[in-house]
């Protein structure tokens, strides 16, 4: 129940945008537009962080870590609502996170022989 009240209470919201109207393509193309933003930052952070650090593992545990940790202190000062950790939620996900773990330490590999400069360059 308390995440339907949660829902209903975003929906309720007023929105942002002039007129109090919700311009959903406009709201859209500005999330896609936010995340494209992010994650080119993120390559260049992580390209950077591989190369002065040079342990691409540690790189990988430490932003696991840090966004566990974040997770946890939003949790606990009530911004966001999360569940307790129980092992027949977390079983179905274990494969999943195995291998999204493999896939971004294999990024990070790539990234340690990348050249990602043209992307950084301006024209």
């Amino acid at each position: 129940h308390r995440a339907t009240a949660a829902a209903a209470r975003t929906l309720a919201r007023p929105s942002p945008l002039p007129g109090g109207m919700l311009n959903a393509p406009l709201s859209t193309a500005i999330v896609v537009a936010v995340y494209c933003a992010c994650s080119a930052l993120m390559l260049i952070v992580n390209k950077l962080a591989v190369h002065h650090i040079g342990a691409p593992a540690f790189v990988t545990w430490l932003q696991f870590a840090s966004t566990a940790v974040a997770v946890r202190l939003a949790s606990t000062a009530g911004w966001v609502e999360t569940d307790a950790f129980e092992w027949c939620k977390l079983k179905h996900f274990a494969v999943y996170v195995l291998a999204f773990s493999g896939g971004t330490w294999s990024n990070m590999h790539v990234l340690m022989t990348a050249n990602v400069r043209p992307l950084a360059r301006a024209p």
